[in-house]
Order: structure tokens, then sequence, then C-alpha cells
């Protein structure tokens, strides 16, 4: 009789089912770009079928104080991923949209509700403790631009992000002006 690895138990079928059903609860859910904008396409088609409403935040990250490891900044980003999958809800999209940006794809979501939303993450960002070797760690400030469909005029999928892109980098531009939420203005024809 061959050998094919441990024999099922019901115990130990029980334990990986566990582990099965709480890991991805356990797992930060920080996606890369592609997933992100495959989900944002279909979003926003779910949103204009349904005639519901969606927002799209984009969260620019800067880097303040060196890091005294290499991969400190790095470690920083993982970290400030997870803040941010904390701020989300369970069906709300995190992810890695450019080296030192976050997006958040939002489904059933007001601006005033997105608005708040940023609000809350800048909060948990504040509150980072980003401690390096010899206490000297780096300190992360983050501009929101925000974007909702079809609140706030955009018409399609790359008018959205064109807003939010456009909000984020007024609200890097502005000093104590963190969020801001775009709009587009809509010729009426």
């Amino acid at each position: 009789m061959s050998d094919r690895g441990p024999k099922w138990s019901p115990e130990a079928s029980s334990e990986r089912l566990k582990a099965l059903v709480e890991e991805p609860l356990r797992a930060p859910r920080v996606y890369e770009r592609m997933h992100f904008l495959q989900q944002f396409l279909a979003e926003v088609s779910f949103t204009r079928r349904h005639s519901s409403s969606m927002a799209v935040l984009l969260i620019d990250v800067e880097c303040r104080g060196a890091p005294s490891e290499e991969g400190e900044e790095e470690a920083a980003f993982a970290t400030l991923g997870h803040a941010i999958v904390s701020a989300v809800r369970a069906e709300d999209m995190v992810a890695r949209f450019a080296p030192e940006q976050f997006s958040v794809l939002c489904r059933a979501t007001s601006l005033e509700q997105a608005g708040i939303l940023a609000e809350r993450i800048i909060r948990l960002v504040d509150a980072l403790q980003l401690d390096g070797e010899g206490g000297g760690g780096a300190r992360l400030d983050v501009s929101v631009g925000i974007a909702g469909f079809p609140e706030g005029g955009a018409q399609s999928a790359d008018q959205v992000l064109a807003v939010a892109h456009d909000a984020m980098r007024q609200a890097r531009g502005h000093v104590g002006r963190r969020v801001v939420i775009g709009s587009r203005a809509v010729d009426k024809k």
C-alpha cells in the first residue's frame, strides 16, 4: 500500500475547512491595478444597468522621513494597505493603483458617503505608528480624490477615473485640504 499523505479524518478535515473559511477574513484584500480596473469596468456597467451609484477614491501617498532600512518604505505602504482595508466594507475593493497610490471602489455609495470614508481613512493613517529601528520611522501623508458615477457628472468609466485623478491632484496641492470631491461639468445639448 502506497503512502499518499495523511489519511482523512473528521477532525483533520474540520480543521482544514475552518482554516479555509477563516483565511480570507485574515488576509489583506489589496488587489493589483489590473484586477481593480477589470472590476471597475464591471461596476460601472452594473451601476448603469441598475440605476445605482458608486464612488472611486484615489489615494496619493507621500512617505516623509528617510527610511532607515531598505524596504521600510514598502513595509509602510503594506501597513497603509491593511489600514485602508480595515476602513472599508467587505464589498469594497482596495487596490495598489500606482507605486504611491491606492484606490478604493465603493458600490452603492454616494459622494457624501465616500467623503466620510476618505476622512475615516485619513484618521487611520494619521494614527499609524510606523517606527523603524531607532525610533526614526516614516510618516505617511495622504491626499484623496473622489469621483462618483453617475453622481458627479461623469458619463463614462474613463471620465470617472479622470475626475478622481484631478481631484486627487487638487487635494495634494492644497495645504490642509486632504480630500477633494471632484465633478465634471456636463454639457446639456
